[in-house]
């Protein structure tokens, strides 16, 4: 006990030398040249928000998060053989185990970094691949390497539609980068796809760009002839005659216990296979007679799309593409293109309309969402500091350290490397309740001791002093505490690591503006008051 008396004997006396020799002179310089002061504070938080505008801070909604299963998709195009489809799956798996042999030479050593693989959902042209990687804690490449190597490893598959290397941890929201294009005449859209297609293909780190425009495949277009109209053929008595003929018509429905069988008639399976069929069909009349299909109609083998889109009763098609979150934000190259890109394509084509969507579109909606609610929460913390203070104006005191919270979050992630994201501000929202509780502690003691007859300017710099030891202690506290979570290194902590590291560092940081900051703010308020009653001589003035 005597040694613990004497270390803490000793800590009190070295923190109260440092609270009077050191703390207070400088408060004191501080509240004299508040103006100054807040100054530096406001310079530094721009400062700081310009590391987000400039990049050095990355901003990024949905990040993305180490991964143990990584997921390849592939999608041939129609008519493909299925053999072929089969052999560009024994190509991805290949390319997997390549990247295992790659990284064992490498290292020169037997370290195993996959451990199982799935093919499922495969049909004659798709196919999905799951590589189930050895946990992360046993092996030293974490999945964004392995999944940039297995890219690279299987390359481009001749007659893919759709060729994606993902890592599935989660919800898929849609695409990293993504668009809709709108326009009447497919002709324009499919040149204005390809132009977005080029123009992604120009940044960096973007990746498995498809082109909705792109996935077509050759179908038949029949046109009705004069000599259909004069027999009173309509365009849906044929299409409906050449659908029941290949598809089949509905005769009857059969009950077998619990199911229920339809009963289709149509041409026999070798018919149905052949263009032969078509050339040599007969259609019938409304009268009752059969006449050729060549009599009456023209038959032409074009181009289609595979899915055809609308929005709001026009012609869509979406591009999209995937970003490599450790090379480039998505956000940013989204903005790029809706501000210089796609008005100059509405240009050169008139009538074009376009719009954002999948996974930009959806951080759009969160960070309005957050935004409505973060502004509400502001809102409830004035009414609840309004009543306890006796003022309007004192609680945008307290308030007003709540930006400044935002530099010390901002620094954590430019130190721990991570990218600023939708749980780091969640982190911020957290760090901005500890801001007002630490204020209104140095508020509430500056009241206290002016109702009590201490001249403001003394009792402005005395609240520093006096509540110097329990706003330093609840800041420790608090960042020992997220201490664990921001050492922690395993997978599933990753996702709530940024919205500790914002309120851990933010709180370090927050410390500093209470104990600096708000003093100034606080004298401010009183020159404010002063000035609009006409008072000249302000409340510093000693």
């Amino acid at each position: 006990m005597a040694a613990v008396d004497h270390i803490q004997e000793n800590t009190n006396r070295r923190l109260r030398s440092f609270i009077d020799l050191r703390y207070r002179p400088f408060i004191e310089r501080c509240v004299a040249s508040r103006y100054t002061t807040i100054a530096a504070f406001a310079s530094l938080l721009i400062l700081t928000f310009g590391l987000i505008a400039g990049g050095v801070v990355r901003y990024v909604v949905f990040p993305e998060l180490p991964a143990d299963m990584l997921q390849a998709e592939l999608k041939m195009a129609d008519g493909t053989p299925q053999q072929l489809a089969l052999d560009a799956m024994v190509k991805i798996e290949d390319g997997l185990r390549a990247v295992e042999e790659e990284y064992q030479q490498q290292t020169n050593s037997d370290q195993k970094i996959i451990e199982n693989v799935f093919t499922f959902g495969f049909n004659r042209t798709n196919g999905v691949m799951l590589g189930e990687l050895t946990k992360s804690d046993h092996r030293d490449i974490n999945s964004d390497e392995v999944l940039k190597r297995w890219r690279k490893q299987v390359g481009d598959i001749h007659g893919a539609e759709v060729l994606t290397f993902t890592a599935p941890e989660g919800p898929k929201i849609g695409a990293a980068i993504s668009f809709d294009l709108m326009h009447k005449d497919f002709e324009v859209l499919e040149a204005a796809a390809a132009e977005l297609e080029a123009h992604l293909r120009t940044y960096d780190g973007v990746y498995d760009i498809q082109n909705g425009a792109s996935a077509r495949s050759e179908e038949f277009h029949l046109e009705l002839l004069p000599e259909a109209e004069t027999l009173g053929l309509t365009r849906m008595d044929l299409g409906t005659q050449v659908r029941h003929a290949f598809y089949g018509a509905e005769a009857q429905r059969i009950q077998r216990n619990t199911d229920e069988i339809k009963v289709m008639v149509r041409y026999p399976l070798a018919d149905r296979h052949t263009t032969g069929s078509l050339d040599s069909m007969f259609i019938r009349t409304p009268s009752g007679d059969s006449v050729p299909l060549a009599t009456v109609a023209k038959v032409e083998v074009k181009q289609g799309l595979n899915k055809t889109n609308h929005i709001n009763f026009q012609r869509a098609v979406e591009v999209n593409a995937e970003a490599n979150k450790q090379l480039v934000e998505p956000s940013r190259v989204t903005g790029e293109i809706l501000d210089t890109f796609l008005p100059q394509l509405a240009e050169r084509y008139p009538e074009l309309r376009y719009r954002r969507s999948g996974m930009s579109n959806e951080e759009a909606k969160t960070g309005r969402s957050l935004m409505l609610g973060f502004a509400l929460a502001l809102v409830g913390i004035y009414a609840l500091l309004a009543v306890p203070t006796k003022s309007y104006m004192q609680p945008l005191i307290i308030m007003g350290a709540i930006p400044f919270g935002i530099i010390g979050a901002i620094i954590g992630h430019l130190i721990t490397g991570y990218a600023f994201s939708m749980m780091s501000f969640f982190g911020v929202i957290a760090l901005s309740g500890v801001v007002v509780n630490d204020s209104l502690i140095l508020v509430d003691f500056v009241n206290r001791a002016v109702k009590s007859g201490t001249p403001l300017h003394q009792a402005v710099i005395d609240s520093g002093c006096q509540r110097f030891r329990a706003i330093l202690l609840t800041s420790l506290t608090t960042f020992v505490g997220l201490l664990p979570i921001l050492l922690e290194t395993s997978v599933q902590a990753q996702q709530i690591v940024p919205m500790a590291v914002s309120l851990a560092f933010g709180i370090v940081f927050a410390t500093v503006i209470t104990l600096l900051l708000l003093p100034c703010m606080y004298i401010v308020l009183e020159d404010i008051k002063a000035a609009v009653s006409g008072d000249k001589k302000l409340a510093l003035e000693s």
